[in-house]
């Protein structure tokens, strides 16, 4: 996908037009609707200035109340990775790099003792890119993360896991893993992963992530007199295994004919009504531009997969600005499905409501994410199965 050609096929781009005129990308409110070496603008700018299984759903208890809007903002303390080898610093800086090694993604490096150390690798698979090696050191002990698989210091866990400060458990259609030093950390087991830090780790971190020193380009892409390119940034984080000698990036071509056509769809999926609260916290163009090099770069085949990633992560980054997006995807456009009954919800609540705790959801802190969540008046009997199979 970073390697494809962009190649303008007119039966593509008049297929994507006639579904963004068909649907409008209205939203639904809260019930269910059946590159070359790019940075965006406002970088550059600064630079020149898994199924589910034995859940059973059962009617819920008349008194469970309604679910909460969410934390307010605290998206200046999240990094994340997305799509075709997107990243965002803690200090709000989008830059893209192709990197398939293993690279720290973000480590308290400033300190006499290393609170955590997080180190990510992605892979091709099938023509996608996806993280499929996540390494944590956490409060003395590793954690190695795969789609399929958790262990804790070589040994396989089970979800719920908690012990030590560290809590590892299912989230809607996320692995979150969570750390009382101040860290949260989210994957949804596939393209897009993120983490939040306590602001006590300002100016105190290293890797893709950036040095959260709330000011974007310096130390990152600007170091003494000397500007640095992404390719050049992401290569410094690398961390090659005992006996690996992992190639460095090579910084893709230059496309010049990118279709117009390609930011109309972008922006009209970006600033629909779904997005009306997110646009106000979040700064869409950077978003626009981004899902615009996708369309460019990305190989015509995966067009939809860099599109979609871009779309829900703007989703992601508005819940932690505090906004509440909408159901923004439709049967046509990025469509999610989910097992037995369930709904996909862009907003609901990470606290499941279950037989024993039938409120959680109402007294649920966290803000808001994606995924899959009972129909309302429903409660999901099993959590333990809900940690072993979401």
């Amino acid at each position: 996908m970073g390697k494809g050609g962009g190649t303008r096929i007119p039966l593509w781009i008049s297929i994507l037009a006639l579904v963004f005129i068909h649907i409008k990308v209205q939203a639904q409110g809260g019930e269910q609707p059946t590159k070359s070496e790019y940075v965006s603008p406002s970088l550059l700018q600064r630079q020149n200035s898994v199924k589910s299984q034995g859940v059973t759903i059962i009617p819920s208890f008349p008194n469970t109340l309604k679910v909460k809007a969410g934390n307010p903002s605290h998206n200046g303390r999240v990094c994340s990775t997305w799509g075709n080898f997107h990243f965002k610093t803690f200090d709000g800086d989008i830059f893209y790099f192709p990197g398939v090694c293993n690279y720290i993604f973000a480590s308290n490096c400033k300190s006499s003792y290393e609170d955590f150390n997080i180190q990510i690798r992605r892979a091709m698979v099938e023509n996608a890119t996806v993280i499929t090696h996540v390494i944590m050191k956490l409060e003395g002990v590793v954690i190695e993360l795969t789609p399929s698989s958790v262990l804790l210091d070589n040994k396989l866990v089970q979800m719920p896991y908690s012990h030590m400060g560290v809590f590892i458990e299912r989230s809607n259609n996320y692995l979150k893993v969570s750390a009382k030093l101040g860290l949260t950390f989210l994957w949804n087991g596939q393209d897009a992963l993120l983490v939040e830090l306590d602001k006590k780790y300002a100016n105190q971190t290293c890797g893709l992530c950036g040095d959260f020193n709330g000011i974007p380009v310096s130390n990152e892409f600007i170091s003494g007199k000397t500007k640095l390119t992404p390719i050049q940034f992401g290569n410094m984080q690398k961390m090659d295994g005992p006996t690996e000698q992992c190639d460095d990036p090579i910084p893709p071509t230059s496309l010049m004919n990118c279709s117009r056509e390609f930011a109309s769809i972008c922006e009209t999926v970006l600033t629909s009504k779904a997005f009306t609260s997110c646009n106000m916290l979040v700064n869409v163009q950077d978003y626009i531009d981004t899902c615009t090099q996708d369309l460019c770069h990305c190989d015509s085949s995966m067009a939809d997969f860099c599109m979609c990633n871009t779309f829900a992560e703007y989703s992601r980054q508005c819940a932690h600005a505090g906004g509440q997006p909408l159901n923004w995807r439709t049967s046509d456009l990025c469509p999610k499905s989910c097992p037995f009954n369930m709904q996909y919800h862009e907003c609901g609540s990470p606290c499941s409501d279950t037989c024993s705790n039938p409120e959680r959801s109402a007294l649920c802190e966290d803000h808001c994410t994606d995924g899959c969540v009972c129909p309302p008046g429903k409660l999901i009997s099993c959590p333990f199965l809900i940690a072993k199979t979401l």
